[in-house]
């Protein structure tokens, strides 16, 4: 929802000094969009390519991507909330809405395939549900992004990406009380967060403390400095990628540690990801200060920005999705299958994430009934994460 500037409230946000609103400018934009929706789209076929074209593999580098999206991810939201003064009940409605909006049809998608897909079908990255144990278990503490907190690590039926989303969960809250508590409240409330998020979790928050740092940092290059290192960036990226360079300092670290790096899980490879999460950072930086090379993307602005509005949709929707074609439809020619995926990701993401306005409202209504008296206020719109 679109806010009448004259209703404007008393803000807790700080606004940079370096003034953060000017760092994302529309190219460089354009570059983060293009780059969350290909994230995406190496997630998605990291899950479903070695299944639906076994003759021909590839190493699609879906844990890689999901770096990328951290980095993306603290840049944006600190972009967001930096530019636009907002308060603290805005922040967290903003961020509620990103989340659910897409995380509970999710978690209504998986338990379909659950119901659905045949016992003994086995899928890559599309565990079951566990009817030994609780089976509702691992939805209820998804939902509430409590599913990775600790030794816990579960995900929602025939969903395992979903794991990073509690990652990512943790770190808006954490972000949200460092920027809006009352300085003596503060350490506190940082202390009850991580007690609650975890180790696991809090060893890859400095990957998403990397975007809030360029975002704030507004570093500045001469542009043939910026092009040097966007390419080095770039080379050293496939280069970690291809190497395997983040698995072989996991399985090194495993020799030495093989408790630790257990009961890790999906932040098992925290010290490669760190490093790519440098190499990343070092790439933003680079781009963002070459505004006028990535100009000519602005000539593909609309499908650009229409794709990247699918990111959570494609990386949470894809596996359940992928469930029922596998599973319940019996479609394993990658011919059929990848449209029907593609056109059931773009379908729900219609009426889901591509419906951020409406979320925006549920969770403004929710925030003022459960304080009475208070107003619900509606930021005004921003480029929000």
């Amino acid at each position: 929802m679109r806010q009448n500037p004259s209703h404007a409230v008393s803000m807790r946000a700080p606004v940079s000094a370096g003034g953060s609103s000017n760092i994302l400018s529309e190219p460089f934009s354009l570059y983060l969009d293009l780059l969350r929706f290909g994230a995406a789209l190496v997630v998605a076929l990291s899950h479903t390519w070695r299944m639906l074209v076994p003759a021909h593999p590839l190493p699609w580098p879906g844990h890689d991507a999901v770096v990328v999206f951290f980095v993306l991810s603290g840049l944006v939201v600190a972009h967001a909330t930096d530019s636009v003064r907002r308060p603290a009940s805005v922040y967290i409605q903003h961020r509620l809405a990103r989340l659910w909006s897409v995380a509970l049809p999710a978690l209504a998608l998986s338990l379909v395939a659950a119901a659905l897909v045949p016992t003994g079908v086995e899928i890559y990255a599309a565990p079951p549900l566990d009817h030994q144990a609780m089976p509702w278990v691992p939805p209820l503490l998804s939902a509430v992004f409590l599913a990775q907190s600790w030794s816990l690590d579960l995900v929602p039926p025939f969903n395992a990406p979903f794991w990073s989303l509690s990652f990512e969960a943790w770190y808006y809250a954490l972000f949200g009380v460092l920027t809006y508590a009352p300085r003596r409240w503060r350490l506190p409330a940082l202390a009850v967060g991580a007690c609650i998020a975890g180790p696991k979790i809090l060893l890859l928050m400095p990957i998403w403390l990397m975007g809030v740092a360029i975002c704030r940092a507004r570093i500045r290059l001469p542009r043939p400095v910026a092009a040097v290192l966007f390419g080095l960036s770039i080379l050293l990226a496939l280069a970690f990628v291809l190497s395997g360079a983040s698995i072989a300092i996991r399985n090194a670290m495993a020799v030495y540690l093989p408790a630790l790096i257990g009961s890790l899980h999906g932040a098992n490879q925290f010290v490669g990801d760190i490093l790519l999460g440098l190499i990343v950072s070092v790439n933003f930086v680079a781009a963002s200060n070459l505004a006028s090379w990535l100009a000519s993307l602005r000539r593909i602005k609309g499908p650009c920005r229409s794709a990247a509005s699918f990111t959570f949709s494609i990386y949470l929707y894809h596996m359940p999705l992928f469930s029922l074609i596998w599973g319940v439809l019996g479609v394993h020619s990658a011919m059929a299958a990848f449209p029907a995926l593609a056109a059931g990701i773009v379908a729900l993401g219609l009426v889901t994430e591509r419906q951020l306005p409406l979320w925006r409202g549920w969770a403004a209504r929710a925030a003022s009934w459960l304080t009475p008296g208070s107003r619900a206020v509606q930021g005004a719109p921003g480029s929000d994460d």
